[in-house]
């Protein structure tokens, strides 16, 4: 363990998820277009689309919203198990049952 509490194992992953990202925009801004190497398979995401304003916003508004929308699945099980003082399995705010 470090001195922070985070054992060496999981600051790797930040680490190696931050190389392979490189390495794949490395990639994608390298590969050559598809009219001059039509033999050559394209990256799955043309990473020179993203100089083009419009895109990159709309890029960045799904992301946004994506985040504050499923933000939710992980606030409100931390939220019933805290302030309601649920456990484990039953953080999830259950559905209203049917009377009889």
């Amino acid at each position: 363990m470090s001195a922070a509490g985070v054992p060496k194992a999981c600051r790797k992953v930040p680490t190696a998820a931050v190389a392979l990202l490189a390495g794949y925009g490395l990639h994608a801004l390298r590969a050559p277009s598809p009219r001059r190497a039509p033999h050559r398979t394209p990256p799955l995401i043309d990473l020179r689309l993203f100089a083009h304003p419009g895109f990159a916003a709309s890029v960045a508004i799904m992301t946004l919203v994506g985040l504050t929308m499923f933000v939710n699945l992980f606030v409100l099980p931390l939220y019933y198990q805290q302030q309601h003082g649920r456990g484990t399995l039953t953080g999830s705010p259950s559905p209203p049952s049917p009377s009889s």
